[in-house]
Formats: C-alpha cells, sequence, structure tokens
C-alpha cells in the first residue's frame, strides 16, 4: 500500500522524466509531429557570408567596440567591410588600415594612449567609482586626453563667442596619433583590402559628409573621376537608362548578351557552350507549396538548427519567418502574400 508521501515521490520523478524527456526531442529530432511548424528560416553559414561590422559613436563605447573585434578576430570571424561615425569611424580606421595580424595590437596601443592621462589612472581606493568617474570628466575637459585632444592654448579664447577659431579644442593630437598608427594608403588599396566607410560632419555647414574607399574603386573602373562617383551616388537608384546617361551602364542587355560579354572579356570562343548553375537548387513544386523535406537529406546541422528555431517562443519563430521573407525579397523570388495573416489554434 503507498503512503501519500510515496505517490508524491513517484509523482516528481515522472514529471522529471517528462521534463527529460522534451528537452531530448528538442535537441535530438528535426521536426516532432507535434511541434509548432518551425519557420522557413535557414541561419547564415557565417563561413562564407560577407560580413560587416557597424560602429556608432559615443566616446568611451569604441573601447568596448575594440574587445568586440578583438573576439571576432580570434574566432576567425573578422569583417570585410567596417563602417563607422565619430570613435567609431576611428575605430574602423585602425582595423582596415592594418594587416590582420596588427589590428588587435594598434587597437589596444591606441585605447592604451587615450586612456593614459593622470585623472584617468586614479587608483580605485581614492574615491567612490562616481567621485572617479567625475574627476576623469573635468580632467579630460580641462586638459585634454593624450593623443586625442587638447585646448587651444591661444590668447584669442578671452574672446569668448567672438574667438575667430572653429573649436576650443585641438585635434591635431588624434592626426598625428592615426597617422602613426594607420597606413592610408592600404585603406586607398581597396581593391585588394577591407572597405571602410565613415561617417563626418562639416562644422561650416553642419552637414553630414561621407567617405567610402569603394568610390575611387568604381571611378577607376568606370574611368570617371572620384567626385563624379560621389555626385551620382549618395545612396540613389537609377533606371537603366540614366545609369547609362551617368556612364555607370555600358548598354542593356538580358542574361544571353551578359553570357556573350563574358566570353569575350575571356577570350573564349562565341559559340562554346555554357552549362548555367542556378543557385539554390530549386525544390520540386509540392515540398515548395507544402515545405516537406527529404529526411535523408537533411543535415545534422540543418536538424539541429530546426530543433533549436521549434524550441524558441512563437513571437521569436514568427520574426524569423518575416526575416526569410526579406530574403527571398532580396533574392528577386516570386511570392504570394495575403494581407492578413492566419492563426490556428
Amino acid at each position: 500500500m503507498s503512503t501519500p508521501a510515496v505517490k508524491q515521490s513517484k509523482a516528481i520523478k515522472a514529471i522529471k522524466a517528462i521534463k527529460a524527456t522534451k528537452v531530448v526531442k528538442a535537441l535530438g529530432t528535426a521536426k516532432s509531429p507535434t511541434a509548432a511548424p518551425s519557420p522557413a528560416f535557414k541561419l547564415p553559414n557565417m563561413e562564407i557570408a560577407r560580413k560587416a561590422m557597424v560602429l556608432q559613436g559615443g566616446g568611451a563605447l569604441g573601447s568596448y567596440q575594440a574587445g568586440v573585434f578583438e573576439a571576432l578576430s580570434r574566432h576567425g570571424h573578422e569583417p570585410e567591410w567596417v563602417a563607422g561615425v565619430s570613435i567609431g569611424a576611428i575605430n574602423g580606421a585602425l582595423i582596415a588600415g592594418n594587416a590582420p595580424d596588427k589590428r588587435v595590437e594598434r587597437l589596444r596601443e591606441f585605447w592604451h594612449l587615450v586612456s593614459s592621462g593622470p585623472s584617468q589612472r586614479l587608483p580605485s581606493w581614492a574615491g567612490e567609482r562616481a567621485q572617479l568617474n567625475q574627476w576623469s570628466a573635468n580632467g579630460a575637459a580641462i586638459f585634454g586626453i593624450p593623443g586625442f585632444f587638447r585646448p587651444r592654448a591661444t590668447p584669442a579664447l578671452l574672446m569668448g563667442g567672438a574667438a575667430p577659431l572653429l573649436s576650443y579644442y585641438d585635434s591635431a593630437p588624434l592626426k598625428e596619433t592615426l597617422e602613426r598608427l594607420v597606413d592610408f594608403d592600404r585603406i586607398n588599396d581597396n581593391a585588394k583590402h577591407m572597405r571602410l566607410s565613415v561617417g563626418a560632419v562639416n562644422v561650416r555647414k553642419g552637414n553630414s559628409i561621407y567617405f567610402d574607399n569603394f568610390v575611387p574603386k568604381v571611378a577607376k573602373g568606370r574611368k570617371l573621376e572620384p567626385e563624379k562617383v560621389n555626385e551620382i551616388g549618395q545612396g540613389r537608384v537609377w533606371t537603366g537608362t540614366q545609369g547609362r546617361s551617368n556612364g555607370l551602364v555600358d548598354e542593356f542587355g538580358g542574361l544571353e548578351r551578359a553570357i556573350a560579354v563574358a566570353k569575350e572579356l575571356a577570350n573564349l570562343p562565341a559559340d562554346k557552350d555554357v552549362r548555367r548553375i542556378v543557385l539554390p537548387v530549386p525544390r520540386p513544386l509540392l515540398s515548395t507549396f507544402f515545405d516537406t523535406e527529404d529526411e535523408s537529406s537533411v543535415s545534422a546541422e540543418e536538424k539541429a538548427k530546426s530543433a533549436l528555431l521549434d524550441a524558441m517562443p512563437v513571437d521569436v519563430r514568427r520574426s524569423f519567418r518575416y526575416a526569410s521573407l526579406l530574403d527571398h525579397m532580396k533574392r528577386g523570388e516570386a511570392m504570394l502574400l495575403l494581407p492578413f495573416e492566419l492563426q490556428i489554434k
């Protein structure tokens, strides 16, 4: 005869067994018949995906950006394109302007330099953290930051707002630091190295201006002046006719004409047969409609990804589904979308 304590113990064991079974199913199977359908979203293969790193402004936030890049570099995931503004632009120049084996070293050297001021190196026992932070900020405002900026020592400052100066601080130390730590020839040789895009503000006009070392590459390829490329660029979208008049397009044509031109450039006979490879490989019609897959063709990696998605909350899975729709749009695939969403409960 079982006592209440024995029955309670058995119930607890049963609950644990059920939970353990659910975890095993989530981690070890691709799709469970009772599980919610996973979205048609596949995680990108980071080994072959083109990677870009976008760095925002924010002063000290830049030191965290340097740490993130160091972690990416350590695991072999360095970006091919870096874009940034303010301190992010400085970090971007330090990254793109050095060889891969020197990038982390140059970032560390820069951040050690700009953190070496007397007010920035007070020992922790000198006061509470809030007081030390305030002292450091006041010291930077009065004396500047080593290798970054310094107050202008000129009597003209006594004129206040009427002083014939663009700023209270002089950024010449930053120019000297970057010239020492950054190889600008490497940045400008985008054809062989990393792409860099940075934004700044024209202090005279208050307008944003941008630099992209991809522009000289376009100018060389299209036989245009870099200024002309910048003028017709700026994020605009041109029609084919406008592109040809701007010098961005040589001629019109479809796939057949593009293949013919490729043969000419490769010095191949015009009648040489070519084999077209369509990627990704088209799926069967029924599979396209019903999102079914042959279990034998699903890799262990795909099963793990599917199990991971199945284990996520419904709202998160829905977000991934929307992301997959954007991927289909970018690839130019035809889709039939309803102006509403059905939820069957």
